[in-house]
């Protein structure tokens, strides 16, 4: 409704920007396309004003959706990821250039770029807490876990999820806590610890499982997997 009363009011960044949000919300929705087409023609809407930080918040959703979709465009993504890190930086923005850097370091990592996804993390890490965001220090914690287990470092993987499941709650972000407990409990059953992996991975199963999330049935099989049993949604 706000998107059509922009329209009426002939107010194309007041339209970008409700266009751009609709995009997210579908998004963590998982409708990827519907979020696609919102965020696109955001991207398109805010490019024609020449406002950079707008069209650099679009390409962070799309370059995420790229990654996250059942058949992901990782190149694809990387360059999404780049493009916005350009556009923030030419405004001195440490959140959009922190995420930017946080974005290219997961998909090294996905990739197996182990090395260059340690830098990128790190960069990430040290500009997110400069401008004090919480939400992608977060995420780039919870990336420091992933990568420290595919480094085989499962003790410090432990660490960098239990301190990314701190952050997130204290931020009430639903989604990145049950990312980061799915971690914890897998790295803890990693170390041989089952017994105390039942209590984080059934939690990440309820969080998911409330909000329908895809994640939900990964889960549920983990703890399957392990004979351990979910709590009750």
């Amino acid at each position: 409704r706000a998107m059509e009363l922009y329209a009426r009011l002939e107010d194309p960044e007041g339209e970008a920007g409700a266009r751009c949000g609709l995009g997210h919300v579908a998004r963590l929705r998982e409708d990827w396309e519907v979020a696609v087409g919102h965020l696109e023609r955001a991207r398109e809407g805010y490019a024609a004003l020449g406002l950079d930080r707008g069209e650099a918040e679009c390409l962070l959703g799309l370059a995420e959706i790229a990654v996250l979709r059942p058949e992901p465009d990782l190149a694809g993504a990387f360059e999404l990821y780049r493009q916005a890190g350009r556009l923030f930086q030419d405004h001195n923005d440490l959140r959009g250039v922190a995420e930017s850097y946080w974005g290219r370091a997961e998909i090294s990592r996905i990739e197996g770029r182990l090395p260059v996804a340690a830098r990128l993390y790190d960069a990430a890490l040290d500009l997110a807490r400069a401008g004090h965001d919480q939400l992608v220090e977060a995420d780039v914690l919870r990336g420091l876990g992933d990568l420290a287990a595919a480094e085989g470092d499962h003790s410090e993987a432990l660490e960098r999820f239990t301190a990314a499941v701190e952050l997130y709650r204290h931020i009430m972000d639903q989604v990145g806590t049950a990312d980061a407990l799915a971690g914890q409990g897998g790295a803890l059953l990693a170390l041989g610890r089952g017994e105390e992996a039942a209590t984080p991975l059934a939690e990440a199963w309820k969080l998911y499982s409330g909000i329908r999330h895809s994640r939900a049935d990964r889960v549920r099989q983990v703890l399957a997997d392990n004979g351990l049993p979910p709590s009750k949604p």
